[in-house]
């Protein structure tokens, strides 16, 4: 009992030293800063750890994907910003702050809606100010201000949404306010939360309030009125963008990334719950846990295990009590320092007892034995073959898949020779006995290896050769009589067969189409760009000829893929029949094909087209099944040789599109115009969608008279485009392109609304015709645009007419019939346009609701002098007033016109004779000078 007091009583110094080390040492890191990392990884766990619901006081109006795909534009037109507030101010929300920026100013028209309705807000609305750099050249410290336009802030209060981002690119804090042009200005957390700082003093955000707990409202739902005002009232309002696409994101901690009006609003309910967390009692932390570690270490009793358990133990309630106080009060207690300290001790402590030599060799002795048995393991277990030689040829080590790679039956302290292959054997001798006996043959080889009872196989290998140690570690001792070191050969060898095979698939698919085996688009341009090269060496043309397979899809929807594919190798057969040269038939898409004629004359292009549609319209036998199929040909001829095959594919291409829309078993042959209609059409696509937020497009109106009496009976919308630079383009040249490119739906609604707006402006109440295209009914949700454009405004859904055409009715009509009901429901009107001009059927008219028929300008023209003209116009007359519909005359042009048709019955006339398209405004001096 003596003893062991004594060992205790000399073990306590050098203990405590170390106790006061640590403590020093702790203390340098952390008035150095070196800890901040460290601090900052506690309070995030803290957060994550805590679960902390917000007060419910506060909603989020979010600009969501959902929000941004059912308006269809952003930046959002601002009238749709003045909804969203009055929807807001109707429903007794409290305060209403827009998280968006509003320092550019929009359209006059816009920006004075915004404003009407911060004005209805009674000054119950904020606005965003915000900090950010100058441009992308600037320094970080050169910064600007953002703030909203003048016709906005007239009528709004400033709120400063800027967050201060830390070096490690995370937000952790937010500002109290800021100082703008000389005035404090509070930020948008302390206008919410009623809460005030010192301005320009940060406060911290507490992360384990949950952000999935804040309730959320689309701003889409929000405009269309599908918000109960119930859900809204008496609560703070916050608008701003959550949609990924905006980028309006941040980097913070426990929640990765989240949308800054939400990282707002957790700072703002940090301040409604008193959970702005301050870093406190770091010093007081770090001087308590170094006195308790360092009375620990020395006065405990046991060995140096418990010793440090103890250590780690205090570490453990340290922490602990940090996460207890952070879930009652806002202190994030500072214990980096401490446990820095803490862990430092118990690691001197294990120094010390320990020994620090007895401890690298106990280091060196363990990663010697997992070494071992870790390279033990890979040898066992590598999927390579492996087979170690030594310098007397026999096998010292071999896996099993070395055995079976190379089939051979490899006995440890056998020679290794007769079952080798002869290469491998050579490498192996080359490695061992060689006159330089180089230390290793790293060269990788391929050979093929003939196996007994299966197919040759692909081995890959390669020799390598090392020299042994003796127990010392020496490389230079031991050996044979001559002093010369023992060495071993190592054969690493696989089995690369069906690599090599899936290789070769691999590169004969880069290539060929696997269904009818012909070469693909990438081969035919390479087979192509030669023969190119010989038709410029001989003067002669070259003639590519592609065709697309017009019965494909039927044969897919009715009988499968399967027979799809039976009919796409049928034609290629039929193909490589007709060609002198099988190698230049191509296949380059599903239904697409493609033919190069090398030195033919203009002549034999046409009768090879001939031929070709006659041998692809005879019927296929598909498996029993015979099916009929047609073919559509686009022609490009590279005279002499000149263009390349890029260009002479892209003309073909271009002159089938064209043949497509003529018919089947048609053929079109490229000129330059085709080119320049084509260009013409790509630059009109893409002015097109840029056309309506550059303020280019308009939409006028077209008088409709009454023929009885002259009076004005309503007005047709006309949508008009007019092109800064190549001026007014005609609506029959850009509609298809707005229809075939979709941006036909974002157009129609955009009239729809710009229409009704204007008509109910008009000091009478005419009728409004406006025009809707097939895919609006096919495509988009029409139902929706028409309540859009109807909804809360003063223009009364009785006055409007929606014209469509006759190829509506064509295919199913269930769907249509549809959206016709639910519009005649709110009170709409349908008028059937160009009647007569299209599709033949008269089925129709009795299955719908059809109010208005109008007669096509082309029955209108000879209606004075062709006895067919006015025998039309009579029977359409006749057939609407047994329906009960208004016949409309289009086209009207002369006095004459007006009298006969109003003879014949007609009921409305419009033309250039009453009137050309004009704008809203003269339509209402019409009015006006009429009364």
């Amino acid at each position: 009992m003596k003893r062991g007091r004594t060992d205790e009583t000399r073990g306590a110094g050098p203990r405590l030293t170390a106790a006061v080390l640590a403590l020093a040492l702790a203390l340098a890191l952390q008035v150095s800063g070196s800890l901040r990392i460290l601090e900052r990884s506690l309070a995030e766990l803290r957060f994550s750890l805590l679960d902390r619901a917000p007060s419910g006081s506060i909603v989020l109006v979010e600009i969501d994907a959902h929000s941004l795909q059912e308006v269809g534009v952003w930046p959002w037109p601002r009238r749709l910003h003045a909804a969203m507030i009055d929807r807001l101010t109707q429903a007794g929300a409290g305060e209403i702050v827009l998280d968006i920026d509003f320092s550019a100013a929009s359209s006059p028209d816009e920006d004075a809606a915004l404003a009407a309705a911060l004005e209805r807000a009674g000054g119950g609305v904020s606005l965003a100010v915000f900090r950010q750099v100058a441009g992308s050249g600037s320094r970080a410290d050169d910064m600007i201000v953002n703030r909203p336009i003048a016709a906005l802030s007239d009528h709004s209060w400033p709120v400063v949404v800027s967050v201060p981002v830390e070096t490690d690119g995370r937000v952790w804090n937010a500002v109290w306010g800021d100082v703008i042009d000389g005035e404090p200005v509070l930020s948008l957390p302390a206008v919410l939360s009623g809460r005030t700082g010192v301005i320009g003093e940060r406060f911290s955000i507490d992360f384990s309030i949950d952000p999935d707990g804040i309730d959320r409202i689309s701003a889409a739902d929000l405009i269309a009125g599908r918000v109960s005002g119930a859900d809204l009232a008496g609560r703070k309002a916050v608008i701003g963008a959550t949609a990924q696409e905006l980028r309006d994101l941040f980097s913070v901690p426990v929640h990765g990334i989240l949308p800054g009006s939400v990282l707002q609003i957790l700072a703002a309910e940090s301040l409604l719950q008193d959970r702005a967390v301050r870093t406190a009692y770091g010093l007081e932390t770090l001087v308590g846990a170094m006195l308790a570690g360092g009375l620990l270490i020395v006065l405990a009793p046991g060995g140096w295990r418990i010793r440090v358990a103890g250590v780690i133990g205090l570490l453990v309630v340290i922490e602990g009590a940090a996460l207890g106080l952070l879930q009652l009060r806002p202190v994030m207690l500072d214990t980096a320092a401490a446990g820095t300290g803490l862990l430092m001790l118990a690691v001197l402590v294990v120094l010390g007892e320990i020994g620090l030599h007895k401890l690298l060799l106990r280091i060196a002795r363990a990663q010697r034995r997992n070494s071992q048995a870790v390279l033990s393991r890979v040898f066992a277990d590598s999927f390579d073959g492996i087979v170690v030689i030594d310098d007397t040829g026999s096998v010292r080590a071999a896996t099993d898949s070395a055995r079976a790679i190379l089939g051979a039956a490899l006995v440890e302290g056998e020679p290794a020779d007769p079952f080798l292959p002869p290469e491998i054997g050579a490498d192996v001798r080359q490695v061992l006995h060689g006159p330089d006996r180089p230390p290793g043959n790293p060269g990788l080889r391929e050979i093929r290896v003939a196996v007994a009872g299966a197919a040759p196989r692909i081995v890959e290998y390669v020799v390598t050769g090392s020299v042994l140690a003796d127990e010392t570690g020496r490389d230079d001792a031991g050996g044979d009589e001559t002093g010369t070191p023992p060495r071993v050969a190592c054969v690493t060898c696989r089995d690369v067969t069906e690599r090599r095979v899936a290789e070769h698939r691999v590169a004969y698919l880069a290539r060929h189409d696997p269904v009818t085996g012909l070469i693909n688009r990438t081969a035919l341009e390479e087979r192509l760009e030669s023969i190119l090269m010989r038709s410029r060496a001989d003067r002669s043309d070259c003639v590519v000829i592609l065709f697309s397979l017009d019965g494909l899809d039927n044969v897919v929807g009715s009988l499968g893929h399967g027979y799809g594919d039976a009919l796409r190798a049928a034609v290629a057969n039929r193909l490589r029949d007709l060609c002198r040269d099988p190698g230049l038939v191509a296949s380059v898409g599903d239904n697409r094909f493609a033919c190069v004629l090398e030195g033919v004359e203009q002549d034999d292009t046409g009768r090879f087209c001939d031929r070709l549609i006659d041998r692809m319209r005879r019927d296929f036998d598909l498996q029993g099944n015979r099916v009929h199929v047609s073919i559509t040909l686009g022609v490009a001829t590279a005279v002499a040789g000149n263009g390349n095959a890029q260009t002479l594919l892209r003309q073909a291409g271009t002159a089938l599109s064209l043949a497509r829309k003529m018919g089947v078993n048609q053929r079109r042959d490229f000129d330059a115009p085709m080119e320049q209609a084509l260009t013409r059409r790509r630059m009109l696509e893409l002015e097109l969608w840029q056309a309506l937020p550059r303020g280019q497009l308009r939409v006028a109106y077209q008088p409709q008279i009454r023929l009885s009496d002259g009076a004005l009976y309503g007005a047709e919308a006309l949508l008009r485009w007019e092109h800064p630079v190549h001026g007014p383009i005609s609506p029959a040249e850009f509609i298809p392109i707005a229809e075939e490119s979709g941006l036909i739906e974002s157009l129609g609604t955009w009239v729809l609304n710009q229409a009704c707006r204007d008509a109910a402006a008009w000091p009478q109440p005419i009728r409004l015709a406006v025009n809707v295209s097939p895919v609006q009914f096919l495509r988009g949700d029409l139902v929706s645009a028409v309540h859009g454009a109807l909804d809360g405004g003063p223009f009364a859904a009785e006055r409007l007419d929606l014209e469509i055409v006759e190829t509506l009715f064509m295919g199913d009509d269930r769907p249509i019939r549809e959206a016709v009901e639910a519009l005649t429901g709110l009170g709409c009107s349908f008028a059937l346009d160009d009647f007569g001009t299209g599709y033949s059927s008269l089925g129709y008219i009795p299955r719908f609701p059809l109010g208005k028929i109008k007669i096509d300008k082309c029955f209108v023209d000879g209606i004075c002098t062709d006895p067919g003209s006015v025998a039309i116009v009579r029977s359409i007359v006749d057939l609407a007033d047994s329906f009960g519909m208004t016949v409309v005359v289009e086209g009207v042009e002369t006095p004459a016109q007006v009298d006969r048709l109003r003879e014949l019955g007609c009921d409305v006339g419009q033309g250039y004779y009453f009137g050309r398209p004009q704008g809203a405004a003269d339509i209402a001096r019409r009015m006006q000078a009429a009364a």
